[in-house]
Formats: structure tokens, sequence, C-alpha cells
């Protein structure tokens, strides 16, 4: 027998669905399928599931796939659906029902739950979904529930959360935590006070841009990175000589060490949208090995400010005509704030400073390295860009000749660049444009109060070092675009078949989609090096010997570069490989549209210097500082309403809480807290073994390959010419 789904009717039992059918057409009012279904699941002698769930296939095949849906005020609405998820989804609405209190507070669930979970686990399987946890915070919290259960179980007690809001956690922290971090302080200073601008611009720059800065106290965040507990055996204290290309060049005072200072800063956007920036800066010790410092788990780097954000104006010629040296200045000024602590010292002197085991240290704070990438690089050290005469931030070498080696160039000197920004103040207050013009030009230097002229042993020209993410992987990108000029569309058709029909190695980034830059979309830093990897193999057919040799020497140069360890003989052979790749360039110049003349270029022949005086370049490479955004940039800025005016300010305080919490926790604790440790779980040690390719269980030589496909008839030959290291000395097959 069917029944009528309205339970006011009084006809409810019908033989056939053609009467059920004629029935339903004679009611008005809409059907409420969610009443129905729970009072099936109420009423279960009565309602079978089997029957509802059939009765549910019957009025979609009538109404003609309407579905209900309820209004805020209760009632249903026919919603028109041509999906069959609809229907599961209401077949699952019948098997899922409100848990009751009783399971709620730990029972098993009700019976009509065909998920199998308590009221516990329903609870937050509802609360994970709407929030859209993922996976991996939905099994970290997953395991802070169990550990509590068990904690409950196994000591008999009950536990109590004190801090059940955020509001709760953030007091609490802001008690029990003082004085565990550094706090930030913001700073709203006046456009007026800073030299430099033009006055012309003062008042629009004041109506359109907001003028907060950030920022932390160096001396005590110093303080606390070099006394963290954790670092006590590893940090190095230096000795009493200070040296320089391993000549003495002064002794300090007795029982003083030096505080080694890593800065690094860079733009970063925040938003979805790309609409909010933030622009922080970076502070850590060289004292702490790289391998330490560099890991963000232990906490080696700190937030010491976030920068004002400013972006040059669409709607305001006067403002963009002087908008680079306007910037230059504001930033110079936020910096004289912040490293006003170590500033207008003798050269020499000392700072004292709680230090590993807890002892009192005569410090002598220097500036290790500035890290950033280009832009930032020039504006630290306040370098015009574009077409300007000298744009190098580190030498004098002049723009035109970026292309030819660097040998001799003049460096950048901070007296020097003191002396021409003095002389153009003098001739900005007497009001002399003209003149200010023309010397900036010259020297291509920005007329700005540099402010770490004012700091003993913080010269930033000095202090810029080499980097491979932006500096070694943009150069590389520029050769294989040149090469791609080279080619035909046929031959990036044939080298993109290639790629997609190597054999697979693990650890090596596979090529499916096309393997030419054109292809892909913002190659990483990692991706560029699995390309580079398999790069002669593809083309070597493709392009000149000329060509190929000038990049098999630019691929040597890269993995020396980015070599983990150095000697004298490695250093000179990187400096060889340098040379023949500048001996063989002019072959890929002539499809360049700068001519290889671009300061990328330039900037390679400064990475042996750099070794030579820091170590490997991966101790000071920006790679860490851009994988530091995502902890101290970007998932602040969420915890923000994106206001231009007083967002950073935010940031800052979510920060000094965030700070203040892991910093009072030793690592162990952090590490606890951060990941799910499990003393159970093995895992197998990673092999390098390359993997061949099979057939039927064999495995398939070189000499197969070359007589089964034409692809392959010059294997043998690209792996010697590319594994032999005195290649123009032996004649090819």
């Amino acid at each position: 027998m069917l029944k009528c789904p309205y339970a006011s009717c009084k006809n409810r039992s019908f033989r056939t669905e053609k009467a059920v059918n004629v029935h339903l057409s004679s009611h008005k009012e809409p059907l409420l399928f969610t009443s129905y279904i729970i009072s099936n699941q109420i009423d279960a002698n009565t309602h079978q599931e089997e029957n509802a769930a059939s009765f549910l296939d019957d009025e979609y095949d009538y109404h003609d796939d309407y579905a209900t849906d309820m209004d805020d005020d209760g009632h249903s609405s026919f919603i028109k659906t041509n999906s069959n998820n609809d229907k599961n989804a209401m077949r699952k609405l019948m098997t899922v029902t409100e848990v009751d209190m009783e399971d709620s507070n730990g029972g098993n669930g009700s019976s009509g739950n065909s998920l199998k979970l308590n009221g516990i686990e329903l609870r937050f399987a509802r609360a994970s979904l709407s929030v859209r946890l993922s996976k991996a915070k939905h099994t970290q919290f997953a395991d802070i529930i169990q550990d509590a259960a068990d904690l409950v179980y196994n000591t008999g007690k009950p536990l109590k959360i004190s801090t059940r809001t955020l509001d709760g956690l953030f007091a609490k922290i802001n008690t029990e935590c003082d004085g565990e971090s550094v706090s930030f302080y913001e700073h709203n200073f006046d456009i007026s006070a800073v030299h430099g601008i033009p006055n012309n611009c003062i008042k629009d720059f004041r109506d359109s841009y907001g003028t907060i800065i950030v920022y932390r106290n160096i001396k005590e965040l110093c303080e606390l990175l070099f006394s963290y507990k954790e670092f006590w055996e590893d940090t190095i204290l230096l000795p009493e000589i200070w040296e320089r290309d391993g000549k003495r060049v002064a002794e300090l005072p007795l029982g003083a060490i030096v505080l080694a200072l890593l800065l690094s800063s860079d733009e970063t956007v925040v938003s979805g949208n790309n609409r909010a920036f933030t622009h922080p800066l970076y502070l850590k010790l060289g004292n702490t090995p790289k391998d330490i410092r560099n890991k963000a788990t232990n906490r080696a780097s700190h937030v010491l400010a976030y920068f004002p954000i400013l972006h040059c104006p669409n709607n305001n010629n006067k403002l963009r005509q002087s908008w680079s040296n306007i910037k230059c200045c504001i930033i110079h000024y936020c910096l004289q704030i912040i490293l006003a602590s170590f500033a207008d010292r003798a050269p020499y002197s000392t700072i004292s400073m709680t230090g590993p085991y807890n002892k009192i240290y005569q410090v002598v704070p220097a500036l290790a390295g500035y890290i950033a990438d280009l832009p930032e690089q020039r504006l630290m050290a306040g370098v015009k860009s574009g077409m300007a005469t000298y744009t190098c931030p580190r030498c004098w070498t002049a723009t035109a000749d970026f292309h030819l080696p660097y040998y001799n160039t003049k460096k950048r000197k901070t007296n020097t660049i003191k002396q021409i920004c003095e002389c153009g103040m003098k001739l900005i207050k007497d009001g002399k444009d003209g003149l200010v013009k023309q010397l900036s030009k010259k020297y291509s230097t920005q007329l700005v109060d540099n402010a770490f002229e004012t700091v003993p042993h913080f010269s930033i020209f000095d202090s810029l070092v080499v980097d491979t993410l932006h500096q070694l992987g943009g150069a590389y990108t520029h050769l294989v675009e040149c090469v791609q000029r080279m080619l035909t569309e046929g031959d990036i058709e044939e080298i993109n078949s290639r790629a997609k029909h190597l054999p697979h190695f693990r650890e090596q980034r596979t090529f499916s989609s096309g393997y030419m830059l054109c292809s892909i979309t913002s190659p990483t830093y990692m991706e560029l090096r699995h390309h580079l990897s398999i790069l002669l193999s593809l083309i070597h057919d493709k392009v000149s010997s000329q060509t190929v040799l000038c990049l098999r020497h630019f691929i040597d140069f890269f993995y020396q570069a980015t070599s983990k360890e150095h000697s004298g003989d490695t250093i000179q052979k990187m400096k060889d490989s340098l040379k023949l790749y500048n001996t063989y360039s002019p072959a890929i110049a002539l499809y360049s549209k700068s001519k290889l003349c671009f300061p990328k270029n330039h900037s390679l022949w400064k990475y042996a210097k750099d070794i030579e005086m820091r170590g490997v370049v991966s101790s000071y490479s920006t790679e860490a500082s851009e994988n530091q955004h995502k902890q101290d940039a970007k998932q602040p800025a969420k915890r923000t309403n994106f206001n231009r005016t007083v967002f950073t300010g935010q940031m800052g305080k979510f920060k000094t809480r965030y700070d203040a919490f892991f910093d009072s926790c030793d690592l162990q604790q952090i590490a606890m807290i951060k990941t799910n440790i499990c003393n159970n779980q093995t895992s197998l040690p990673s092999t390098k073994i390359l993997s061949a390719p099979l057939d039927r269980g064999k495995l398939v030589t070189i000499e197969s390959i070359q007589n089964q496909e034409e692809l392959f008839e010059k294997l043998e030959d690209q792996i010697r010419m590319y594994l032999d290291t005195d290649i123009m000395k032996r004649p090819h097959r």
C-alpha cells in the first residue's frame, strides 16, 4: 500500500502510483519534504526507510525534477534542479538527524545516524566542514581531541579549558607571557620632517598615503635571538680579531665579540585580490649556523619592522616625476628610526648584551649581509634604476658594460656617496633644482640621508650579497627566452615532445604540458633547476654549437655556484666556467633584446667574491626570507581588516602575541604543537638512485634505445658532451 506524504490528509492509503499522483494534484499547499523525512525517522515502525526512498524517487518524477528549499520563514519553495546530486543529498538528509543532548555529551549516536559517529565526532565533523579545514589541520585538531580524551581517561579527572574564546587566549598571553617577546611600536611621522622630498609634493603625498611605521627595538630583538636557550651550544662567538678578506683590519676590545646581523626585506602580496601589500624587514644573526637560522620552525628569524606601503600613483603627475626619490627618502627615514639604538657610536665600541648561558657579553654589532632582490638592493643603496648611467648597487660599472667581464671596477663607498648626497642637499636648500637633477643623473644616485651612514660597521655597499633565487634564476630564464627566439614553431613542438617522452627519474619534474618557458607559468627556482638539468639533451641539434657550448658552461657555473661545499679549486673552476660562458655568449646576445647587457648577467661576476668572503650562497639566499613571508606576512594579514592606514599596526599586534606565545616555549614544545609526532611511525630513507626504464622486468640499455628510436640516436654523444670537462679538445663521432 502506498501512502500520501501529507500528515493532515485523511486519504493516506493507495494501491498504485498513478492513484497517488492524481491525489497529490489536489493538494494546493507545497510539500514539506523535511518534516516528512524527520517524521519517518521518528516513527520508524510506521514509515520504513526503504518506502520513504522509493516515494522520494516517485516525487521527483512527478514534480519534473523540482526540489524544495526552506526559506527564512520556514516555508518551502520549489527550486528547479536537473542533477541527480540533489536527489542523493535528499536521501542523505533522511539518514542524518539532529543528535540529542545525550549523544552530544559523548553517547554512541542515534540509531538513525548511518555515519556511525558519536556526538563529539559529529560536532567536530560539522565544525571542520563548515570552516573548510585542510587535511593537515583536521588531523592536528583530531589528535588534540584524542589526546585530551586519553588524558581524562587515564587520570580520571575532568579537563577544563580556561581559554574558550580567542579574546580570552589573547588576554592570557598578554598577562602571562609579558616580556617573553619584543613588542612592536607604531610611529606616525610627519612627512615634512623627511629630508629630500620636494616641498611641492608634501601636501599631495600627505593626502594620499599613510605615514605609519611598525617596528621593534633592534637592540632588544638582537638580545632575544642572541640569548635564545636552544641555540646556546651552536652559537658562534667570533674571536677578538676583526678580519676581512683574510687580513686583520682591527683588534676589538679585550673580551668583545662580533654580533653579525643579517637583514632582509621584500615587498609581498598578502591578499587574494592582489590589492593589499606588506613590506616586512626580517632580522637574524649570523652567529647562528645557517642550518639552524634558515629553518622556519627554529624561529631564529624575526620580524623587525613593517615599512609603510608606497606605490607610484597613476593620477598624480607631480608625484610620479619624483616618486623614486620620495620612496627612497621615506624608507631611509624609517630605517633611521629602526637603527637608532645602534647609531652615533664610536667605531669598535661595545654594547652589553645577555647571551648564551645567560652571561653578559660585550658585543660589536655589524651588518654582515643585507639579503634582497635587485630592486630592493637599489632602494637600500639609494641607486637609480632603468636606463641610468650606473645602476649596479655595489660598484661603478656602467650599465652599458653589463655584458662585459667584471674585473677591477671600483666599488661604491659610503664616504663617496655621503659627499654626493651632502652636496645635493645643499643644492636643494638653495632651490637649484636643475643642478640637483644633473648631479643625481650623473652619479645615478638618489639624494637621500642614507640611514646606514650613521651606524658604524653598517656599510650597505659592503653588505649586499648575491642571490640564487632572483639573480641566477633570472639570468637562466633570460637565456632560455633567447634560445626560444632561435627556434621555429616546429622545433618547439619537437622539443616539447622530447621532454614529454623522457624516462621518469626520481625527484625530477616532468614537463608533460610543455618544456619551453612559454608553456610554464611563473616557474619557481626548483622548477628552473629541473628545467636546466635536461636542457642540453633536448635542444642540442636545434641550435648552433657555440650556443650549446655557451649554455653548457653556464650550467656548469650554475651548479658550481650553488654547491654546498667550496674550496680554492672549485672557486677557480667556477671562474673559468663563467669566462667561457662570456666568451661564447655573443651567439645568444644576437637574440637578446638587451644584448645580454642587463643587471642579472652582471651580478654573475660577484658570486666568487661573495663565496670567498661569506661562504656558500645558500646561507644568505632570499629563499629563506621568501618562505618566511607565509608565516610573518600572509598569516598575520588574515587577522586584519586590510585597511591601508591601520592594517600594518594590526599585524604588529598579532605578531607580538604570536611570538610571545612561541618564544615562551622551547623548541620541543613548539614541535609538538606545530606537527603531529608519532613515535610508532617509521620512514624509509630517501634514495638518490636514478630509476631505469624496464622492459618486462629487464633493464633497457642505451644501445637498444639508440637502435629503436631516432630521437636517441645521439644520446651517447650528448651524455659525453655534457659530462666531459674538456669538451673542446675531444673530437665528436
